[in-house]
Formats: C-alpha cells, sequence, structure tokens
C-alpha cells in the first residue's frame, strides 16, 4: 500500500492531466454529437455517437499526452487502444448474433458452458440464436427502434423463462476457446445482470483476454513490436476479438507463442527444455480449436545446436507436440469413417469420405483446383477481407491504408545488428514450408468439409483463415537487415497503432453507428 501511495504522488502530475482530459472530453463529446447530428444523422440524438466520440477522443489525448512513453511502453499503449476498441463495438453493436461469422454457433456453445457441465441452456439463449437469419437478411436490430424493441424483448422473455432446458451439448477440443466467453456470461447470471447485459460482458471478456495476451507478447519483444501491434490492431482482428468467435484466440495465442521464443533468441539465450515445453504448451492450446495450423511449429526445431540445450530433446519435444495437433483432428475423422457431410453450410452435395477419395484419385486435378484458388485468394485485392472486414454488418474503409502499415511494420521492425543475424538459412526455409503448409492445410479442409465434391473451386475459406501466420510468417520472411534510428521506429509505430485505431472507430460509424 505504501508503495502504490508512493507512485501516485510521484506521478501527480500526469494523473491530474489525464483526469483533467476525460472531463474535458465530456462537454466535448457533446458539442461533436450535435454538429454530426445535424449535419449527417438529421439532428437526430444518438447515445452511441457519444460513446464513440468520448472513446476517440480519449484514444487521441492519451496519444498526445503520453507520446514520448508510448513505443517503450508500447504492450501498454496497444492494451489501451485494443480495449477502447473493444468497448466500442461492444457497447454500440446491437446484442445479437448474426453480427459476426457463425457467432451464432459460437455463442451457443459459450452459453452451454456458462450454465455447467449439465448440457443445460436457458430458452432465452435458444431464442436469441434462432434470430439470427432475421438479423442478416432484415438489419432491423441496426436501428433505434428495432434495438429497442429487441432489447425489451429478449430481456422480458429471459425474465419470464428462467427455468433451463437439457439440449445435449458435448464438451469438445474447440470449446476451451470459449471459456473467456463463458465466464463473462456466468458473471451475469451470477450478478443477475439482464440478458443483453450479460451478453455483452462474454463479448467483453473475449476483447480483455486478447488485448492481455496481445499486450504480453509485444512486451517480450525486442524486434517485433511494431508488427505484432499493427498485425493485433488490424480492424478485423479487433472486429473477431469483441465478437462471439475462436479466431482471435488462435492469432492471439500463435503470437505470445512466437514472442516467447523470439525473446530466447533475440536475447542470445539457451532454449531449455523447460522453456520449449511452456512455448508449445501455448502453441497447442492456440491451436487446438484448429490444429490444421500444426505447420507453424516446425520451424522451432531448425535453429542451431548452440542455441538448444539439448538439440535432439527440443525437436523431438516439437515432433511431439506436432503429432499432438495432427492427431487431435485426424482421431476423430477416423473414428467417424470419414465419410459423411461434414458441414450442412456447405449444401446437400458435400461429402467429406467422397471428397478425399476425388483428391487422392486424381490429384492434378486438385492440384489445378487449388492453384486457381490461391492465385484469386491471395490477391492484394482480397486484402480488405483480413484487414477492414466487419462480417455481416460490412465492409469498411480505408484498407488502402491497413496494408500500407502492414509493409512498413515488416520492413521499418528491423535492424542490422539483430543478434538472431546468425540464423541458419532453414530457418527462414522452414518457415517457408511452415507457411505454404498451414495455408494448404486451411484450404484443403475447407475443400474436404465445406465444398461439393468435385468442385472447380473451395468454398467456404476466408481470407481471415491467414491471420494466424501472419505473424510468424512476415517476422521471418520479410527480414531486411536495415539500419533504422530508434526515432523513425518510435514515430512509425504511434503512427501505425492510433491510425488503425482511427480507421477502426470510422468504420464502426459508418457501417452501425450512424444507422441507429
Amino acid at each position: 500500500m505504501k508503495n502504490v501511495v508512493e507512485k501516485i504522488q510521484k506521478n501527480k502530475v500526469i494523473i491530474i492531466k489525464c483526469i483533467i482530459g476525460l472531463l474535458i472530453c465530456i462537454p466535448l463529446v457533446n458539442l461533436m454529437e450535435m454538429v454530426v447530428g445535424k449535419l449527417i444523422v438529421n439532428d437526430k440524438s444518438n447515445v452511441y455517437l457519444k460513446v464513440l466520440f468520448y472513446l476517440m477522443l480519449t484514444s487521441t489525448y492519451i496519444t498526445v499526452l503520453f507520446r514520448k512513453y508510448l513505443y517503450k511502453y508500447a504492450h501498454a499503449y496497444v492494451f489501451v487502444l485494443i480495449i477502447l476498441m473493444g468497448i466500442c463495438q461492444v457497447i454500440t453493436t446491437p446484442p445479437v448474433v448474426g453480427i459476426s461469422w457463425d457467432d451464432e454457433i459460437h455463442y451457443k456453445k459459450s452459453a452451454y458452458i456458462s450454465w455447467g457441465s449439465n448440457g443445460e441452456i436457458a430458452p432465452a439463449d435458444l431464442e436469441l440464436v434462432n434470430h439470427y437469419q432475421t438479423v442478416i437478411y432484415e438489419r432491423k436490430e441496426y436501428t433505434q427502434e428495432g434495438r429497442d424493441a429487441w432489447t425489451a424483448y429478449i430481456d422480458q422473455f429471459h425474465k419470464e423463462n428462467p427455468t433451463l432446458i437439457q439440449n445435449g451439448f458435448k464438451f469438445t477440443k474447440e470449446c476451451i476457446a470459449y471459456l473467456p466467453s463463458a465466464f463473462g456470461l456466468a458473471l451475469g447470471h451470477m450478478f443477475g445482470m439482464t440478458f443483453t447485459h450479460t451478453f455483452m460482458l462474454g463479448k467483453f471478456m473475449n476483447i480483455l483476454c486478447y488485448a492481455l495476451i496481445i499486450s504480453l507478447a509485444i512486451k517480450m519483444l525486442d524486434r517485433g513490436k511494431i508488427l505484432a501491434a499493427v498485425i493485433a490492431l488490424f480492424p478485423t482482428n479487433i472486429f473477431l476479438a469483441a465478437s462471439y468467435s475462436y479466431d482471435w484466440w488462435i492469432t492471439s495465442f500463435v503470437m505470445l507463442a512466437y514472442a516467447l521464443f523470439l525473446k530466447e533468441i533475440q536475447n542470445n539465450h539457451e532454449i531449455s527444455q523447460k522453456k520449449l515445453l511452456a512455448i508449445l504448451s501455448i502453441m497447442i492450446i492456440a491451436l487446438i480449436p484448429k490444429a490444421v495450423y500444426f505447420p507453424l511449429l516446425f520451424p522451432m526445431m531448425l535453429w542451431k545446436n548452440d542455441r538448444y540445450e539439448n538439440q535432439k530433446i527440443c525437436r523431438i519435444l516439437v515432433i511431439g507436440a506436432m503429432v499432438v495437433l495432427l492427431a487431435s483432428f485426424l482421431i476423430p475423422m477416423l473414428i467417424g469413417g470419414g465419410g459423411g457431410a461434414s458441414d450442412i453450410r456447405g449444401g446437400s452435395d458435400v461429402n467429406a469420405g467422397a471428397q478425399i477419395k476425388f483428391i487422392l484419385t486424381n490429384p492434378l486435378s486438385y492440384i489445378a483446383v487449388l492453384m486457381r484458388f490461391l492465385f484469386e485468394y491471395l490477391s492484394p485485392d482480397n486484402s480488405w477481407h483480413y484487414a477492414t472486414f466487419y462480417a455481416y454488418i460490412g465492409r469498411g474503409s480505408f484498407c488502402s491504408i491497413a496494408l500500407p502499415l502492414l509493409a512498413s511494420a515488416c520492413i521499418l521492425d528491423n535492424n542490422a545488428k539483430r543478434v538472431d543475424e546468425k540464423e541458419s538459412i532453414w530457418v527462414r526455409a522452414g518457415m517457408f514450408l511452415a507457411v505454404a503448409g498451414s495455408l494448404l492445410l486451411v484450404v484443403t479442409a475447407m475443400y474436404v468439409s465445406f465444398t461439393p465434391v468435385g468442385h472447380v473451386t473451395v468454398a467456404g475459406c476466408q481470407p481471415r483463415y491467414l491471420l494466424p501466420i501472419f505473424f510468424p510468417g512476415l517476422y521471418f520472411l520479410t527480414k531486411m537487415n536495415l539500419d533504422v534510428s530508434k526515432k523513425l521506429k518510435e514515430t512509425a509505430f504511434i503512427v501505425s497503432a492510433y491510425a488503425l485505431s482511427f480507421v477502426y472507430f470510422y468504420n464502426m460509424f459508418e457501417l452501425c453507428i450512424i444507422k441507429y
């Protein structure tokens, strides 16, 4: 307690400035909302516009006030930006599913877990899930009248139907990624919050965990923190992390595992079996929901002998972790016989067994399918899908800003005196194979489980599936031996992080808030 008081006294000027700035934001927000209301939204009061402006002004004030310290404490700055952006989405989007990809499925599983291990769920949870198609196609909940009506209806429905019902839920391996949102929902149940507030708390727990994991990863990095920050702050990544989804889980934990690994490399430390086991455990946690990314572990076994405490044992550990992940999706498929329609959303012509048979008997035809699909899939013209796409809310603007920022992070976040310069060419070659292997497995998985048998392209394989491979892939494959001044790095970091937060806020205004 004494230390806390001393720190407060030492930083009392900064604390006073923060309080004054945040208080000044309040009348500014009212003024901005009034002006924008008259110019754009027909003189109509919009409480969510006030929320947006307050969060934007807060992020701007923090950026200006602490500009001299932001690069040194990059992890804290990124944490604050992620939380502000996440709060914006949690509060301003309607309390419904049908907002993000497959969020009705992700929410339903989170809700089951939140009620305990008996496979029970509240009738209001099912009512919400069954409403998702109406949200997608009619979009009434984005308007003030529609949102108010839905909120009143679902809160009252939950109050009148409190008895849980049995619905045959089973905890599967990917459910580990639903634990944060389930914890938020459970807290809402425990404290007797309304249904809609509980729903929002579940989403907030996702963005909070994402912010903590990303912040920890950035803190561990010397080289790569700008790249990590830019990827983490991509509007699509924030959108997914503030939704019911497990994409954020994979992306953030992969980044954390590689940050831990690179910390040892950058500090020229010998990698012990204990440290590597911890790193691999994080990677397994990251990839359990979608184990097809398991090749990303491969480069961790390719460093020179002097990088490991015991190279042979470390390589055995990496291979063992890859086998565990491979088995996690192969064994269920083999037990299930490898046949049947794997995903009904792909249509009645989808049959996993028949598709696998087609690939094995027509390898050249499948290679042609792959090449055609990948040529379009990896095209820069499709980059908005993973940079500024907000799923069913719509396509955001300023993708043309996001990609140059990513490119500049790859170029500037390098140093000719890096301690990992001694890395073998095999490490970079291994990362190329890992990225290519992960990509091919993701595409093949969607071809098998989601695409009609023998189809000439791949259905359901969205560019957002590239996000987990961005950090490790770009870190190694865009290495450039440049002497970059610290001042330039600091400026690039601040500009990139703030610009991406602005892009995110603007798109939320344009796609969602203005419709209220």
